[in-house]
C-alpha cells in the first residue's frame, strides 16, 4: 500500500512560477478590491476569532497567543493542505490557487 502522495511526485517548479506570477501581478497592477481577495478574507478571519476571544475575556497575553495559534493554523494549515490536495487532482489546479492566493 502506497503512503498518500507517494505515487505522485510534486511539481515545485509549477508551484514556485504560480506564486511568482501572482506576486508579478500584484507589484504592477496592485491588490484588487474586490470582497474575496486572500488579505480580505484573513483580515475578516483574524476579526471574527479576536471578536469571539474578547467575548470570552481572553484579550490579554493568552488571547493574543490564542489568536496568532488560531490564524496560524488556519492560515498554513488550509492553504497548504488545499494546495497539496490539488496537486493531487491536477497540478494545474494549484498553480492557479496560487495566482489567486498571492495576487
Amino acid at each position: 500500500m502506497k503512503a498518500w502522495g507517494a505515487h505522485r511526485k510534486f511539481h515545485w517548479v509549477t508551484r514556485l512560477d504560480g506564486g511568482g506570477a501572482g506576486l508579478a501581478l500584484d507589484g504592477l497592477i496592485g491588490d484588487p478590491i474586490y470582497r474575496l481577495h486572500p488579505i480580505r478574507l484573513l483580515c475578516a478571519t483574524l476579526t471574527r476569532i479576536e471578536n469571539a476571544l474578547r467575548a470570552l475575556r481572553l484579550d490579554g497575553y493568552i488571547g493574543g497567543c490564542l489568536l496568532f495559534g488560531i490564524l496560524a493554523l488556519l492560515g498554513v494549515g488550509e492553504i497548504s493542505g488545499a494546495v497539496l490536495y490539488m496537486e493531487q487532482v491536477y497540478s494545474g489546479l494549484s498553480w492557479v490557487f496560487h495566482l489567486y492566493i498571492l495576487y
